[in-house]
Parts: structure tokens; sequence; C-alpha cells
């Protein structure tokens, strides 16, 4: 009953708390970074046709995953779709061209 539990910072000294707080920030900061950079787009112009039948929904035309699976994520393709592949492409060429300036 007396003992601290494991997770207790009563070790650590209001240096190392500040510390490790710093640290989560940044790493929070650089998870926010990433998830804005690729949650957020929404890409949706690969070609696509009806998956037919009666459902009413459309599929890549190139990789045949449906628009629903794909959920306007590149990463929502096969790896081997030549669209993901060319958008993959153009997107660190971009990230290059910014980099460099």
């Amino acid at each position: 009953m007396g003992s601290s539990p494991a997770w207790s910072t009563s070790s650590l000294s209001v240096t190392d708390l500040a510390r490790n707080a710093s640290n989560v920030s940044e790493s929070v900061r650089i998870w926010q970074g990433v998830f804005m950079e690729n949650e957020y787009k929404y890409y949706s112009d690969y070609p696509s046709e009806p998956i037919g039948g009666k459902n009413p929904y459309y599929k890549c035309s190139l990789c045949g995953i449906s628009e629903p699976q794909i959920n306007g994520r590149i990463e929502g393709h096969l790896k081997d779709c030549p669209w993901r592949i060319q958008k993959e492409s153009d997107l660190n060429k971009e990230k290059l061209d910014d980099d460099k300036q």
C-alpha cells in the first residue's frame, strides 16, 4: 500500500519533467505535421469506373480498389498501381523542390 506506482514521478526532478515534456511536445508536433501533411489531403484525381452490378461505388480503373477502400488516400491504392507510383513520384519531386528553396 505504501509503495508508489511504477509511473510515479516522485523520483524525477523538475528539470527531468520539463525535458520529458519538451520531448513529448516535439514528438506531438512532428506527428501532427505528418498527420496534417498526409491525412487531410483527399486525392480523387485517379481514373475510376463503376464497380458494376448493383454496386453504387466506383473503383480505380488501374488497380481495381474501390473508392471507399481508397478513401482519398494514396496509400489506399495497391503499391503497384500506376497512378499511385506516379503520384508518389510527383509529390517527392515537389518536396525536393521545396527543400531547395
